[in-house]
C-alpha cells in the first residue's frame, strides 16, 4: 500500500492531528495506553537566514495516563542539530513549562514529556533513545525508587528520541517494529512522481507493505494513504520540498 512519507513537515502535521494516529504515536513512545488526549496544536513561521520564511508544526497535547496523572506532551519533527534548530526547541520548551493549563477546572503546572523524532544521526546507533527522571541521594548515590513528587515532576521533564534514519525493516526491538511507517528502506522509487516528473519528490511516498498492517496501526495507515489524494497537502508538499533544495544550496555556499 502507497503512504504519504511522514518524515516531510506536511504529512507528520496531517497524520499527528488524528487524535487516533496522535494516540498510536503516543501510547508507542510511553508503552502505556491513554484515557484521554486533548491536542493543542502549535504552528509558527520562522525566519531563515533573514529571507526565506518557512512554516514550522509543533504538536502539543494533554495526555490522562491509566493512573490518573495529566502530563503535557510535546512532540516534533526535527530535521537538523544546528544551533537555530535546538534554540527553537528550546524556546518552545520554556513557553511549556511557564504555562499553566485548565484540567478539571483547576489551573495547573503539568510535567512535561518532550518526543523528538529525528531526521538525522546521533552518534549512539540506537533507534530510540530514552532519558528519564533518575533520582539519587546526593551523598551516597543510591537511586531513589520511589518518589513521586509533584515539584520535581514540574521542574524536570522525560525525552525521548527516535531516530527515523535507523529504523529499519529486520528491526528486532518493539519500537521500531512500530514505527515502520517511518521507515526510509520503503521509500517507493517507482511511485508516481508528485511533481513533474521531478524524482526529488519521489521520497514523499513509502510502499508500506500488506503484511505489516495490524488492527493497531491499521488507522494511523489509511491517514498516510488518504493525503496523498489530498491535493492541498500535495501542493504544500512539494513547496516544503522547493524550500529544503533552497535552503541546502545556500547552506552548500557556506
Amino acid at each position: 500500500m502507497q503512504i504519504a512519507n511522514p518524515i516531510y513537515d506536511t504529512f507528520f502535521k496531517y497524520m499527528i492531528e488524528n487524535i487516533s494516529s496522535a494516540k498510536y504515536i503516543i501510547q508507542t513512545v510511553l508503552g502505556q495506553k491513554l484515557i484521554k488526549l486533548e491536542p493543542i496544536p502549535q504552528e509558527k513561521t520562522l525566519l531563515i537566514g533573514g529571507k526565506i520564511n518557512t512554516l514550522r508544526f509543533d504538536y502539543a497535547a494533554i495526555i490522562k495516563q491509566e493512573n490518573g496523572v495529566y502530563k503535557k506532551v510535546l512532540i516534533e519533527l526535527q530535521k537538523g542539530k544546528d544551533k537555530i534548530d535546538i534554540g527553537r526547541f528550546r524556546r518552545y520548551l520554556a513557553k511549556s513549562y511557564k504555562e499553566e493549563n485548565q484540567i478539571e477546572n483547576e489551573a495547573q503546572y503539568l510535567p512535561v514529556i518532550a518526543i523528538h523524532f529525528l531526521g538525522f544521526n546521533l552518534n549512539n546507533p540506537c533507534p530510540s533513545i530514552q532519558a528519564k527522571i533518575n533520582l539519587a541521594n546526593f551523598s551516597t548515590g543510591e537511586i531513589i525508587e520511589d518518589c513521586d513528587d509533584d515539584l520535581i515532576n514540574q521542574l524536570m521533564h522525560e525525552s525521548y528520541f527516535i531516530q527515523i534514519n535507523r529504523i529499519k525493516s529486520n528491526a528486532q526491538d518493539n519500537i521500531s517494529k512500530r514505527f515502520q511507517i517511518f521507515n526510509q528502506e520503503l521509500i517507493d522509487n517507482n511511485a508516481l512522481k508528485l511533481s513533474n516528473g521531478n524524482k526529488g519528490y519521489n521520497n514523499g511516498i513509502l510502499d508500506f507493505p500488506d503484511d505489516l498492517i495490524t488492527e493497531e496501526n491499521r488507522q494511523i495507515i489509511m491517514e498516510l494513504s488518504k493525503v496523498l489524494l489530498n491535493e492541498d497537502a500535495i501542493e504544500t508538499f512539494i513547496e516544503e520540498r522547493s524550500l529544503e533544495a533552497v535552503i541546502k544550496k545556500d547552506a552548500d555556499k557556506v
